[in-house]
């Protein structure tokens, strides 16, 4: 059962979604003024929050959201699939993640990018 746990800075990690390599992709992530970062528990509420906030960077035009699966709106910033959609981004960037604050991109900290959570 433990086969597929590993510590990455001292907190346990399932490597079936994670690596080393995604989560350091994560920590590294280039962070921009305009990007718009969803954060949640897992099981949360997190795909409501990723339909409402498309709708408000949409302006309320529901094409994008009936067009665009969930996770190539708001990839997840940890998700090792999910990362090279988030370098193919045009700005504003809408993304999503579950990590906690020690793991979270460095450049947010000195970045103007907003933060909603449910």
């Amino acid at each position: 059962m433990t086969d597929n746990i590993f510590l990455f800075e001292g907190i346990r990690m399932v490597s079936d979604f994670f690596s080393v390599e995604s989560l350091s992709f994560a920590q590294n992530f280039l962070v921009k003024d305009d990007d718009v970062i969803i954060v949640s528990y897992p099981r949360s509420g997190t795909h409501w929050m990723i339909e409402m906030v498309s709708l408000i960077v949409s302006k309320g035009d529901p094409t994008w959201v009936q067009t665009v699966k969930n996770f190539a709106r708001s990839p997840g910033l940890e998700y090792k699939d999910e990362q090279k959609l988030l370098l193919d981004q045009d700005g504003p960037r809408l993304m999503s993640t579950h990590l906690p604050i020690q793991l979270f991109p460095k450049s947010y900290f000195t970045s103007s990018a907003k933060i909603k959570k449910p």
